[in-house]
């Protein structure tokens, strides 16, 4: 596959596309200042509830954190060994802990943390209490397992968790222990100046986008990366010096590089809800507070001479767009998808390994439940940070989000009483 991934700094604002062969596969961006995932702090506990097993703990942002029993297993476990029954046995108000966002907050809710802190490499992500060794579902090679493994249980030590990331399979030990070395290094640090501050207070910022652009130009195969700004260029350049299948070079153009690379339209397609299909059907994309809805029509495409083979024309081709709209806008936690009925059950499961199929591209967890008793597919993916939509857009200050006008009284058309609900 080839992979061109193109950056593109412009003022506080920082865009990334992902183009796998030719086509956008992935869009990411940040501005200077936002809250990240990843970002470590010294917080305060400052309520306790026993009946949710859970806390709020003081980080100094706006909204005070939330952090759940499941979030404080693993260092009660290394620290102390056993599990009490509920959160009063971990933690007790006014205590100071160091906790990692694990999700942000949104609207009125701050964001959820976690004390089992991770800490992210190209190859390796490092759990001060993680207590095990553990693989990307991606890397399959029985080889790979072994020489992983055996090099993975001699270099931790106790109370250290690894996780080896698909990159780390096409990297030797020496380079896999420098960067175990400068993880462990990191968190070593973390301690240290949490030691000298006083909560609640920022410990660490995590890198963010950038972090998340060496992930990708770590995968195996050719990889082009063609960058915008000098500073982005140096810094990148520095972290993958040891990798060969990747051509980074710094563009400069009288436009933006995303219009000189034929992306800035496509890219503005990502907020609107209905998607086309080359086959004349199309998406509809609606996302709520909870989960996200996707329904599939058949719009324009007459198909095939019977119903059930225009359905399942349809459906695959939707199941290859829709798994693509997903990472593209970032969509995560519960989705829903109202594909075209199909009275056979070989089509159905025909368009549920399509599905599956190119949800594996998707560099975040998904997974595939099935079809309801009413007929809809299930499926979650993990969710981190809050959607394309939801990051970017805000509710209208007329319609508050509802998209509609009142009618006239009697009429069925869009013209005259134009005040919103």
């Amino acid at each position: 596959m080839r992979r061109t991934v193109v950056i593109q700094r412009e003022g506080t604002k920082t865009e990334v596309a992902v183009l796998e062969n030719g086509r956008l596969a992935e869009y990411l961006a940040e501005t200077d200042g936002e809250q990240r995932t990843g970002a470590i702090y010294k917080g305060r506990i400052i309520d306790v509830l026993p009946g949710l097993d859970a806390c709020f703990v003081d980080i100094g942002l706006s909204k005070p954190a939330y952090l759940q029993k499941e979030d404080l297993l693993a260092v009660q476990q290394a620290e102390h060994g056993g599990e009490p029954l509920d959160i009063t046995g971990l933690v007790k108000r006014g205590e100071t802990l160091l906790v990692q966002v694990k999700k942000e907050g949104r609207d009125a809710k701050g964001p959820k943390v976690t004390a089992n802190i991770k800490l992210v490499g190209p190859y390796l992500i490092y759990l001060p209490y993680g207590g095990q060794l553990k693989f990307s579902r991606r890397i399959t090679d029985s080889n790979q397992l072994r020489r992983l493994s055996a090099w993975g249980e001699g270099w931790l030590q106790e109370k250290e968790g690894l996780i080896l990331r698909t990159a780390a399979q096409e990297i030797d030990t020496d380079t896999l222990a420098k960067e175990g070395e400068r993880l462990r290094q990191t968190w070593v640090n973390v301690k240290h100046t949490a030691s000298q501050r006083e909560a609640p207070c920022l410990i660490a910022e995590q890198e963010g986008l950038l972090e998340q652009v060496v992930s990708h130009l770590v995968s195996p195969g050719p990889t082009e990366c063609l960058i915008n700004d000098q500073r982005l260029y140096a810094r990148l350049e520095k972290k993958l010096q040891p990798l060969k299948h990747v051509t980074l070079s710094l563009c400069s153009a009288e436009k933006s590089l995303f219009e000189a690379c034929g992306v800035s339209e496509e890219i503005n397609t990502l907020f609107q809800r209905k998607v086309w299909l080359k086959s004349g059907g199309y998406l509809v994309i609606e996302e709520t507070e909870t989960l996200t809805v996707i329904d599939v029509n058949t719009g324009r495409c007459t198909g095939q001479d019977h119903w059930e083979q225009t359905a399942l024309l349809v459906n695959l081709e939707a199941a290859q767009e829709l798994a693509r709209q997903i990472r593209l806008r970032d969509i995560g936690g519960m989705i829903v998808i109202d594909f075209l009925h199909l009275k056979g059950e070989e089509g159905r499961q025909q368009v549920l390994k399509a599905l599956e199929k190119a949800l594996e591209a998707d560099r975040k967890e998904t997974h595939v439940l099935g079809y309801t008793a009413l007929g809809l597919v299930e499926m979650t993916r993990k969710k981190t940070t809050e959607s394309l939509w939801h990051r970017w857009t805000r509710p209208c200050s007329v319609c508050h989000g509802r998209g509609r006008v009142k009618k006239e009284s009697g009429k069925n058309n869009t013209q005259g009483n134009r005040q919103p609900y």
